[in-house]
């Protein structure tokens, strides 16, 4: 709750864009069901019901701590583990988007250009705070360097590190980070996730280099 606190109250956030797109595509879809059902136009009401699904989601899982139990959202985080992931709420995105606009009418069009920049703006931050991982990575050596970094950084000694930490060993390495960018690196290197890195995932995340830092 305190990271989407922290990156919400940043300029912009896709939370909140992310949203917006599932809102509308929502609203849209729905009443173009109805319109396509009454119609007798069978096939493009089936298409509808998977947009207004579509958004439907997106909308729960850019607010999901406020409407899913916990027990649900685990099973979400087990089955669906990508919408956690900045890449896949890009693909995410982009796909529905690119749905919409190969609809006829302006609005969808609209919709759809806004759903696929979304994920193209998500793309482009997720690929930034990568390249920042990256950098991060190829400047630690050994295990120990990398012990000796993560309780240089962990101030308060609490066994790992939280967005305020992480945030400040990125920029003492030459590469400060937006609010976004930040939600990025957290993500990837959490594994829990809980907003919080230990040394175990800090390790886990260094050793895999087959990851290329993502």
């Amino acid at each position: 709750m305190e990271l989407k606190a922290y990156v919400d109250n940043g300029d912009w956030s896709w939370r909140l864009a992310g949203f917006t797109v599932g809102l509308s595509l929502s609203v849209m879809s729905f009443y173009a069901f109805i319109s396509h059902l009454f119609g007798f136009a069978w096939f493009l009401a089936v298409t509808d019901l998977y947009l207004f699904s579509f958004g439907l989601i997106a909308c729960i899982l850019e607010y999901k701590e406020y409407v899913l139990t916990e027990q649900f959202i685990d099973v979400i985080r087990k089955e669906a583990l990508f919408l956690y992931r900045p890449y896949g709420r890009a693909a995410f995105y982009s796909l529905v988007g690119l749905i919409k606009l190969g609809e006829s009418d302006i609005i969808s069009e609209i919709i759809g250009l806004y759903a696929f920049f979304i994920g193209l703006i998500i793309f482009i931050v997720s690929k930034s705070a990568r390249d920042t991982l990256i950098k991060l990575r190829d400047s630690i050596s050994t295990d120990e360097e990398l012990l000796i970094k993560f309780r240089k950084y962990d101030v308060d000694n609490s066994g790992y590190l939280d967005r305020s930490e992480i945030s400040a060993l990125c920029r003492d390495l030459g590469t400060p980070l937006s609010l976004n960018q930040l939600e990025v690196v957290i993500l990837t290197m959490d594994k829990t996730p809980d907003g919080n890195t230990t040394y175990e995932e800090f390790l886990e995340w260094w050793t895999d280099k087959n990851n290329d830092g993502a």
